[in-house]
């Protein structure tokens, strides 16, 4: 039994919009070449002026038509009628249009034909020569293992920052300076004097300065850092505990490794296939 479609626009108004943007009707003497020598092997289903349209033609057409369509309930010979009086109107089109444009026109258009005709052969043999992409579960762990720090695994380090409320005039900077470095020593920051303000935070915090990140990429837990400064303010930076962030279960990455390992192993083939190819081809540039 068939099935109606049911869609949110008219079904001739998708199927003209589709095939117009997807077909492309040359009219050089390769078309006509090519026309004769589907004539041999079938009956054309209709004509226009010196183009032939063939059950092929509208075969192509229709499966390029079936897979833009969201609904798969359709009736397939509805959709074959309807791309067959779509590729007559578009033959009339191209017919008007190969009388019309000059030859530079022309010649644009079979290069642009050449193009997609190369470039879908090119596919049609990738598709024939490589078997699979897929990685094995192997090489998926491999690639988790190496790579936790793409998965979230670091270690994030707690830190102390210690510096005056204020910046100290050229007077006071001395005697800042100084207290700053008796506290270097200390053990509590936590019972500074009033003058100066204590900042907890971590090294991957978003608003943290970066010299205060390049400070504390330096040190390992329990370190103090030297007086620095920091927008004419001197600091003193401690690390105080270094926390370790695991990577995400592999499970919740094993989609995204496979994908990402799949497109390796398919451009690495295609570099071969290529290599392989160019190695025999007698190629010539002028």
């Amino acid at each position: 039994m068939r099935m109606r479609m049911t869609m949110t626009m008219p079904l001739k108004t998708v199927v003209l919009s589709c095939l117009c943007s997807v077909l492309v009707f040359s009219c050089n003497q390769e078309q006509t070449e090519q026309n004769a020598a589907s004539s041999s092997i079938e009956a054309p289903l209709a004509s226009v002026n010196t183009l032939d349209i063939y059950p092929q033609d509208v075969n192509v057409a229709s499966d390029k038509l079936f897979a833009r369509l969201q609904s798969k309930n359709v009736d397939a010979e509805k959709i074959k009628a309807l791309s067959l009086k779509s590729l007559v109107r578009m033959a009339v089109f191209a017919d008007a249009a190969a009388q019309d444009l000059d030859q530079t026109e022309l010649g644009l258009i079979d290069a642009e034909v050449r193009y997609f005709k190369r470039e879908l052969l090119m596919r049609r043999h990738i598709e024939k020569q490589i078997k699979t992409t897929a990685p094995t579960e192997v090489d998926i762990r491999d690639f988790y293992q190496n790579n936790l720090a793409r998965f979230g695994q670091k270690t994030i380090k707690k830190i102390l920052v210690l510096t005056p409320k204020n910046i100290p005039s050229t007077d006071q900077l001395p005697m800042v300076m100084a207290s700053l470095n008796q506290w270097k020593d200390k053990a509590n920051w936590r019972k500074r004097g009033g003058e100066f303000e204590l900042v907890e935070t971590t090294d991957d915090a978003a608003n943290l300065h970066s010299n205060l990140k390049a400070a504390t990429k330096a040190l390992n837990e329990g370190d103090t850092s030297k007086v620095f400064f920091v927008d004419k303010k001197p600091h003193l930076l401690r690390v105080e505990q270094s926390l370790q962030q695991h990577a995400k279960p592999l499970a919740e990455v094993r989609s995204l490794i496979r994908q990402s390992l799949a497109a390796k192993i398919l451009n690495a083939e295609i570099k071969r296939i290529s290599e392989e190819l160019l190695a025999k081809a007698d190629v010539k540039y002028f």
